[in-house]
């Protein structure tokens, strides 16, 4: 997919904006505070409902407005334009519309506007808590196996039963019958997961290549969530099942289920430095926008928000290298002018940011 302009209305510092991209790298320039975070915050809400930077949805909605709007016109390979937008009504919830319709869930929005943007702290997909990993997963998995997101509701539906029955101390029949529901949706999720985490390892080394040479091999490692080397994940929640009514809540399952990045040089993260780190989550972000491309037939939009920062020349030139070469439609904000002068080129359309106000620098 590429995004071909993109409209913003009353969120955070931005009043009103419209911005046109054509392929290639977008830089957003400004100082700390101006709006370049908020406009990739309009990505994200179209992407996913929620912002990149966490926190309530409202959170978003400009001081002293009741609503706000973010409005996008899109290319998709095979299907010709589109256009998506997201409303967000002060405390009201959400309306998405997609190519005029009125979407009855926002999956068909998110389904439709394939992006992902990540924070100035890239490296905590590595290092930061486990929530953060699985949700990469699922989000890569919800675009590319189009089973995984009905498996993954009923999962959470049981879970939920199943959940507020353990603290209820409800019917022990009940409770079984979404206990089996549960096994039986959470070794589905278990199955996508580790399929998917094999695609991404089958890329790991070429990018690694070029974004990490010289820690040797990469590998990924993945956790299920319970100890799957004694038996299946039905066998794992009988035997919890008494743990569970006493804690009351579901304490072993994909919900729990993780992953690691390893190097032959540096096999365990926690020994990741923050530089590293922050290129080694770059380097699982590159190499699921790969596996997208392959699966989809086009990279999808990729925002990063102050990506750069922390890393020494060599390495900025070979992620810009890196997403020029796969054509990667990148939106990258930066406050270091520095940046500009050593990556931008005829091909990069650059924005300047100034108190919530965007203008394309000619």
């Amino acid at each position: 997919m590429r995004l071909r302009r993109l409209r913003i209305e009353r969120l955070r510092l931005i009043d009103s904006a419209e911005l046109d991209f054509g392929p290639g790298l977008h830089w957003l320039v400004g100082p700390n505070g101006s709006g370049k975070s908020s406009a990739l915050e309009a990505v994200s809400l179209l992407a996913s409902g929620r912002s990149f930077r966490g926190g309530s949805p409202d959170g978003c909605i400009q001081r002293g407005a009741e609503s706000l709007t973010v409005f996008a016109e899109v290319e998709r390979p095979g299907s010709g334009p589109g256009r998506v937008g997201l409303t967000r009504v002060l405390r009201g919830g959400f309306e998405a519309r997609v190519d005029g319709q009125r979407a009855d869930v926002l999956s068909e929005l998110f389904q439709a506007f394939p992006a992902v943007v990540f924070p100035a702290d890239t490296g905590e997909l590595i290092s930061g808590p486990g929530e953060l990993r699985r949700r990469f997963l699922d989000w890569g998995l919800f675009h590319v196996e189009q089973d995984f997101y009905p498996a993954w509701r009923r999962y959470a539906r049981a879970l939920r039963q199943r959940n507020l029955l353990l603290r209820q101390r409800g019917s022990a029949s009940v409770e079984q019958a979404w206990l089996e529901e549960l096994a039986r949706e959470g070794e589905l999720i278990h199955g996508y997961r580790e399929r998917y985490l094999s695609s991404l390892d089958a890329r790991l080394s070429e990018v690694a290549s070029w974004l990490l040479p010289g820690l040797g091999r990469p590998r990924l490692r993945h956790r299920p969530g319970w100890p799957a080397d004694r038996g299946s994940f039905h066998e794992a929640l009988l035997r919890q099942q008494d743990t569970d009514r006493r804690m009351g809540f579901t304490g072993i399952g994909p919900h729990r289920a993780g992953w690691s990045l390893g190097f032959e040089s540096l096999p365990q993260r926690e020994l990741f430095s923050r530089g590293q780190a922050k290129l080694a989550s770059l380097l699982m972000l590159l190499v699921q926008v790969a596996d997208f491309s392959a699966q989809r037939g086009e990279p999808p939009v990729l925002g990063l928000d102050d990506a750069l920062a922390e890393l020494d020349p060599d390495n900025q030139a070979r992620l810009v290298h890196y997403l020029r070469q796969h054509q990667v439609q990148a939106l990258l904000a930066t406050a270091d002018h520095s940046v500009l002068e050593r990556h931008v080129d005829e091909a990069s359309d650059v924005f300047h940011v100034e108190q919530g106000r965007l203008h394309r620098q000619l």
